[in-house]
């Protein structure tokens, strides 16, 4: 294994994608994703821009992209990353003793193993649970109709619950 923490956050992804694949996610570069009741759940690794070659930053996105809210000059639903998502919410907001945006570090002295169980065990435990909870259209709307909307703003949660509701989709 290579000591450079691009390397170990590859390994880090790869360890996460094995815990996962029973679920149904499968790995695509840095992301994991789920086609399931026609909608697509993502857990995405993202780069900080501030790294170097000697320290690098990511947090976990968690998203799910409503096929049916996809306009028609946005990626299919199979090409459809976490900025065409319509929940989206850093895996750190569910970790119980975080509660808050949470970017891990990576040196060269990082533990690949620790850092992989511990991962993958908050992936299993938070991170997948809660995308495969809100997957469906009817989940979108029910978490809607509570009055959340993580990662959209209020005006898209309503336009979102309008569209799902009259059927007026992929305009």
């Amino acid at each position: 294994m290579s000591d450079r923490p691009n390397d170990i956050l590859l390994e880090v992804v790869r360890v996460c994608a094995m815990a996962l694949k029973p679920l149904g996610f499968k790995k695509s570069g840095n992301s994991l994703s789920l086609i399931n009741k026609g909608n697509l759940g993502l857990i995405e690794f993202q780069k900080s821009r501030t790294n170097d070659e000697r320290i690098l930053r990511f947090t976990v996105n968690l998203a799910v992209v409503s096929a049916k809210l996809l306009d028609k000059f946005e990626p299919s639903i199979n090409k459809a990353t976490s900025a065409n998502a319509h929940l989206r919410l850093r895996l750190g907001m569910l970790l119980p003793k975080v509660l808050k945006d949470q970017w891990w570090e990576i040196s060269a002295k990082e533990s690949v193993d620790q850092l992989a169980a511990e991962l993958s065990n908050a992936l299993v435990q938070y991170g997948a649970p809660y995308v495969c909870s809100h997957i469906s259209d009817d989940q979108l709307v029910e978490l809607w109709m509570s009055g959340q909307s993580p990662g959209i703003t209020e005006f898209q949660r309503n336009s979102y619950l309008q569209k799902l509701r009259d059927g007026a989709c992929r305009s």
